[in-house]
């Protein structure tokens, strides 16, 4: 059987990404001879020795030579235990025996996701571990296959879940197979040739040829043998040429160099970047600056933490473009922060936008310093426009940034076609970032919350946003969970100076306000004109209250509360393996959560928040992940604790962020990709709770793929038997949408789309269709549809009821072409209407409305005649001399004044008309 014949039709359709040859953190691949990979380990446990697994990564990179045939190797491997290394880090290590999982196939580089390994089971090299068989460098390059080179495992069967019959002990191999792969199996069996191979296609003859009876997974995904993907993916996402052997060699090739083993320090490091383009005046620099300043005071001081504000204009007269506002300063104290803050407000706006200026000099900032004393580097660029300005694109400055190591976590303020976002999302994706949109100034303090949280290893537990009134309250509950060592609790406002307190409610009941805190060594309070909030250090775990005061201000004062964790160990991470998609690509979105080990059994749910039809306008739409295995939700095994879906529901081309919580209530650790036997059982994870956001960027959406949006209906309601015209408003109407007002008995004859935002539609209410409200529901071609639910109302048929005519041709085409003059600008009528048309030789222009028996109560919109008093036009109304008698009563445009009565033929009405309403 050849793999490549191997086809599953649907999955060719739908696992669709856009590849790039850049990556983003510092886990990458380095194009040379050999080629080289970097990564990044995060120690989760106290590690007092971290060159304890130094021996097994040399091992490993050995290992990857020889199977590579001399293409590829490990080139510098940097070491942490810090926290804020925790979402650059390529592998974390626990302490333990456990197996060993990765984090998602083909992910090297992207912030959040990693394979997880075990101490006591994978340093070991030479089956002198514990349990006298661990072989640690296998696991390292098996689990690399996922990480880094895109494959899958060559044993279960993906058919019935893992593991799997015909499998022995869950592996396509035994201890003696004489036929095996890297993928074959974890560090437990290893054959006698060690599995220093990759599988081959059975067509090229060799030994390395491995196909199962059924499929396995890779087989089952790729349709091909493992090499075949690693010289495809290597190609298209690393620019690394690799060629697939021609010969079986497991003897050592020569030119293996040890990898460089670097153990960083434990120093944090950021600069604000601030745009200070002319664009940005007015209220954008001022929350700027707000959420500046929060993030200021968010920082710990004390612990070695290092801050600058840079930013950037440009022009004829502000040149340099660039400025260094607050140089690089250890934050020893508050004064520090004070002096940061001040300078920020300091910043004026200027004129042009130079962001690649901007990008610089803050890297000239962070590079006073050596690299390799600190843990983490990150710049937070805030802009509201596009590059225009400077002798440096952020192109030129983008690999200087990754090869530092210095993540750029991008704002983007405002919206298309003034702000360039597709480039802000750039800067963020290739240097391990995330980029966020603002829609408005208002939402800039909460993103710089969330971002100071995501550089140190902290993570957002609680997120939610309320509105008060001067002199009331209300409270936020968060639970803060056993994991975490110090919670801060956060509450900011866009207006209103001093408009708010915030105290706390611990799960005991105990209230801390800032007086407690001024008492308490673990907690640390402060208030300024547009944020406060309370640092607990050892939180006590279980449900916490935020009572949130407005003392005076604005009549309403809008806030947003938020809850940082810090939990070393404890990672929620939302990803997409690229962030700009062009249609008909579809992004997979997936998050990676880990409490120590990967847990499954979590619920991860949340919105995708959309563009608008308007700019600056948004809608959100819900989106669960699933960790189920499911092909239609793009995830790729079961309860490993990676959580997926595909994401369809496109509005329009711009920015879609996702904003999802993990909610784990009787979580279980994951099922790991390496076993340390068949008896595993999971244990149990105590709950918590986490939220994540990312965004990604939709390009060349075709109309049919929008959703429609529904607003109203008018007019709103309609009679049982009556034909009328209603107008449906909204947004993301298409030629040839489909109206409906669902619940039965009206009839849709014609429905017209004008325009994006309106369709006008000619209906009949049955005289029997059942009363109350219907929905309303508008498809697009593409099959997208938009609901309002109770927006048109059916009432009962009334003895007469009312119908507008506006124009001169509707009253022809009743054939009464002598009885209409129309309302102002109309065409004329036969008889001539001027500025005196109550017939009284005085008084300004207005509008009759007139009742005929015979017609239902129509209301027909008068103008008024003059020239001969006595020449009545509606004298006959009908132009028929017979027919019911009838009689009409004329009111004043304002309906408070009957201006005649007149009666046909001597006859009475029968029944009286309502006056219009």
């Amino acid at each position: 059987m050849k793999t490549k014949n191997i086809v599953v039709a649907t999955l060719v359709f739908l696992t669709i990404c856009l590849v790039t040859k850049a990556l983003g953190g510092d886990g990458k691949v380095v194009v040379g001879s050999p080629h080289k990979m970097d990564h990044n380990i995060f120690y989760n446990y106290n590690e007092a020795d971290m060159d304890s697994f130094k021996n097994a990564f040399t091992e490993a990179s050995r290992l990857m030579f020889n199977s590579t045939n001399g293409q590829m190797q490990f080139g510098t491997i940097r070491v942490s235990k810090n926290p804020s290394f925790e979402d650059k880090a390529d592998f974390w290590i626990h302490s333990g025996a456990d197996g060993a999982s990765a984090g998602g196939i083909g992910v090297l580089g992207t912030p959040g996701v990693h394979v997880t390994m075990y101490r006591e089971r994978h340093r070991f090299t030479a089956e002198d571990g514990p349990g006298h068989n661990e072989r640690g460098q296998f696991g390292i390059v098996h689990e690399l296959g996922h990480h880094a080179l895109n494959l899958y495992d060559e044993y279960g069967n993906p058919a019935t879940g893992y593991p799997d019959a015909p499998c022995v002990n869950g592996y396509c191999i035994s201890d003696d197979s004489s036929v095996a792969c890297i993928m074959d199996g974890g560090t437990t069996v290893h054959p006698t040739h060690h599995r220093t191979e990759w599988c081959t296609n059975p067509d090229d003859g060799l030994s390395t040829s491995h196909i199962t009876d059924p499929l396995n997974h890779q087989e089952h995904m790729h349709a091909e043998a493992c090499w075949e993907t690693i010289a495809s993916y290597c190609s298209s996402e690393y620019g690394a040429a690799t060629t697939e052997p021609a010969a079986v060699n497991t003897s050592d090739p020569a030119g293996h160099v040890n990898p460089a083993w670097i153990v960083i320090g434990d120093q944090l490091r950021y600069v604000i970047c601030v745009d200070k383009s002319f664009s940005m005046n007015g209220s954008k620099i001022a929350k700027a600056k707000l959420g500046a300043d929060l993030f200021v005071d968010l920082g710990h001081e004390g612990t070695g933490e290092r801050l600058a504000v840079t930013s950037f204009s440009g022009g004829a007269g502000f040149d340099p473009p660039a400025d260094v506002d607050f140089d690089l300063t250890e934050v020893v104290n508050d004064t520090v922060k004070d002096n940061a803050r001040d300078a920020i407000e300091l910043i004026d706006v200027e004129n042009m936008t130079a962001i690649g200026a901007g990008m610089r000099v803050s890297l000239d900032e962070l590079e006073t310093l050596p690299r390799d004393t600190a843990c983490a580097e990150a710049v937070i660029l805030l802009s509201d426009g596009e590059h225009n300005y400077g002798a440096e694109h952020p192109d030129d400055v983008i690999p200087d940034l990754r090869d530092r190591g210095v993540r750029v976590f991008t704002v983007g303020l405002g919206s298309p076609p003034i702000l360039d976002e597709d480039l802000l999302q750039h800067i963020a994706d290739e240097t391990g970032g995330l980029y966020t949109h603002a829609s408005n100034e208002a939402e800039l303090a909460a993103i710089y919350t969330a971002y100071c949280a995501e550089i140190r290893g902290a993570e957002v537990c609680g997120e939610d946003a309320g509105e008060l009134t001067p002199e009331k309250y209300e409270s936020q509950e968060v639970y803060v969970d056993g994991f975490t060592n110090e919670a801060t609790f956060v509450i900011h406002w866009p207006n209103g100076k001093g408009a708010l307190d915030l105290e706390l409610e611990r799960p005991d009941g105990k209230i801390i306000d800032p007086a407690v805190a001024a008492a308490d060594p673990d907690i640390k309070y402060v208030e300024m004109a547009y944020y406060e909030f309370y640092r607990v250090r050892k939180p006590m775990t279980g449900n916490w209250k935020l009572w949130i005061f407005a003392r005076g201000g604005p009549s309403r004062i809008p806030y947003a509360a938020q809850t940082l964790a810090e939990a070393p160990g404890v990672d929620f991470s939302v990803f997409v393996k690229n962030h700009l998609f062009k249609y008909p690509q579809v992004p997979i979105v997936q998050a990676s959560l880990s409490a120590g080990p990967h847990v499954a059994g979590a619920k991860v749910e949340g919105v995708v928040v959309r563009p608008g039809a308007e700019p600056g306008a948004a809608d959100t739409v819900p989106l669960t992940l699933y960790d189920d295995g499911q092909h239609i939700h793009g995830d790729e095994m079961a309860d490993d604790g990676i959580y997926s879906n595909r994401f369809l529901e496109f509005s329009y081309n711009g920015s879609y962020q996702f904003r999802f919580t993990a909610a784990n209530e009787s979580g279980r650790e994951a099922t790991p990709d390496e076993r340390m036997n068949n008896e595993w059982t999971p244990k149990p994870i105590p709950p918590f709770r986490r939220v994540a956001k990312n965004t990604v960027i939709i390009r060349g959406l075709p109309q049919a793929f929008l959703r429609p949006n529904i607003t109203r209906v008018d007019p709103a309601e309609g009679n049982q038997g009556q034909t009328l015209n209603v107008t449906v408003s909204g947004s993301n109407f298409v030629d040839g949408a489909v109206a409906e007002l669902l619940g039965g008995g009206i009839t849709i004859h014609n429905a017209i789309v004008v325009d994006r935002y309106k369709i006008i539609a000619n209906i009949t209410v049955d005289p029997a269709a059942s009363l109350g409200a219907r929905d309303a529901r508008v498809t697009n071609p593409g099959g997208l549809s938009g609901y309002a639910k109770g927006v048109f109302m059916v009432k009962e048929e009334p003895d007469c009821f009312p119908v507008t005519y506006s124009t001169y041709l509707d009253w022809v085409a009743l054939g009464k072409p002598n009885c209409w003059c129309g309302i102002y600008g109309d065409p004329p009528c036969p008889y001539q209407c001027d500025g005196d048309c109550d017939c009284s030789g005085s008084g300004p222009p207005f509008n009759y409305r007139i009742y005929t028996g015979d017609l239902n109560c129509i209301i027909a919109e008068w103008k008024k005649k003059i020239g001969n008093p006595t020449l009545n036009p509606c004298a006959d109304i009908d132009h028929k001399d017979s027919g019911t008698p009838f009689k009409y009563r004329v009111y004043t445009a304002d309906l408070n004044r009957v201006v005649g009565n007149w009666k046909k033929k001597d006859a009475q009405l029968p029944g009286n008309c309502p006056r219009p309403e």
